[in-house]
């Protein structure tokens, strides 16, 4: 089958952490004999990050070189990818209107792109404003959309931006089907909104590249890791606090975000620079070895749709610490293969982390408790969605 995959969140080679899951799935659908393409929306707007708190002139300029690449031929990892520029309105009063000005900007060349490639399937990754656009996907081709709700949209903005109803709305009415990627995202839902139409389909990992290997076991209880955006979200301020009270444990954050200098800056000011690093754009293929170099992972995340990271290192042999938010409330085993924090909160993350390192951990085991959850299984799943959507039509 040929298939579109419509997102904005997909790396590039500048920015390595901009939709590893996008990338993950693309590869999935490609192992299972499928042709991906990408067509990747590109904001006109650099981050906000690149002005505030200080100005980057060098990331912006950097930013605008980049988006002013041709439309075709810019490849990441054997895939196509047409860039499409368009420029956002503020989240803050038109999120909902969004759509309204991403269709002017995308509209001429989306429909130009899908008439000459004719996809049996188009996959949109977010919910708002790509899933959304499903109302126009579906004028432009008569082949099954679904939309894949990846988490904040979700589960963060509606708390902060209005339109939430009138995004759930549209996609119940355009999109064949919303896929929602754990089972605390799909509880979360049921809950709060009222969607007729989806199903859920979990996250996974890639088992080519996160993997136990015994012989790099470090077996010092007190090297700590965690990865993600430095963003409030994700908890790394409540790690550093934690880990600064434990004179004993090392910490590396792996990620980039707005948080950075925040970040350094408390590192710097705690005298914490000889035991806690914050390490930049590493390529994911590398975190499986730097895996092997620690011995517990941290997800301290405040709001989590799924937490692959945590399932990464669990799929290398580590022991996950993590939050009540996401899906690893559902893999972890307290003591077996790591701790969830009942209460996140500095002091009680601090409890844990101490418990952990004088746990005596099985990692071999740790490792298998991850095999059945390999990006592979999604692939499947999400291909048989397709083929019984299509025999709907």
């Amino acid at each position: 089958m040929k298939i579109i995959l419509f997102t904005h969140l997909f790396p590039t080679e500048a920015e390595n952490y901009n939709g590893v899951c996008s990338l993950a799935r693309a590869k999935a659908l490609r192992k299972l004999g499928h042709e991906v393409i990408v067509i990747k929306p590109v904001s006109m707007l650099p981050p906000v990050k690149y002005f505030f708190p200080r100005l980057h002139i060098k990331n912006i300029m950097k930013y605008w070189r980049g988006i002013r690449t041709s439309r075709s031929g810019n490849m990441y990892e054997g895939f196509h990818i047409h860039k499409i520029k368009w420029l956002p309105l503020p989240h803050k009063y038109l999120w909902w209107q969004q759509i309204y000005f991403f269709h002017l900007s995308v509209r001429k060349i989306v429909k130009k792109i899908i008439t000459q490639l004719k996809p049996e399937a188009i996959i949109t990754v977010v919910a708002h404003p790509e899933g959304t656009y499903s109302r126009y996907l579906k004028k432009y081709c008569g082949c099954p959309v679904i939309t894949i709700a990846e988490g904040s949209e979700i589960l963060v903005y509606p708390g902060l931006f209005k339109g939430i109803n009138k995004i759930i709305k549209a996609l119940n009415k355009y999109s064949d089907m919303t896929v929602l990627v754990s089972e605390h995202m799909r509880e979360k839902t049921a809950e709060l909104y009222n969607y007729t139409k989806y199903r859920m389909i979990r996250n996974g990992y890639d088992n080519e590249l996160f993997h136990f290997n015994a012989a790099k076991v470090n077996g010092k209880p007190h090297k700590i890791i965690s990865t993600g955006s430095l963003d409030y979200y994700k908890g790394h301020d409540i790690l550093l606090e934690a880990v600064r009270n434990i004179p004993s444990a090392s910490l590396a954050i792996v990620g980039e975000g707005d948080l950075y200098d925040k970040y350094s800056g408390f590192i710097k000011s705690n005298g914490l620079e000889e035991r806690v690093k914050i390490i930049k754009n590493m390529p994911q293929a590398e975190l499986s070895s730097l895996y092997a170099e620690y011995d517990l992972f941290c997800l301290p995340s405040r709001s989590e749709s799924f937490g692959v990271a945590g399932l990464e290192a669990l799929a290398c042999g580590l022991p996950v610490i993590a939050s009540p938010e996401g899906e690893m409330k559902y893999f972890i085993k307290n003591g077996n293969n790591g701790f969830i924090v009942p209460q996140l909160n500095a002091e009680n993350l601090k409890a844990i982390i101490i418990k952990a390192m004088n746990t005596g951990w099985d990692r071999y085991a740790i490792a298998q408790s991850a095999l059945t959850y390999g990006w592979d299984k999604w692939g499947r799943e999400l291909e048989n969605l397709i083929m019984e959507l299509k025999l709907k039509k």
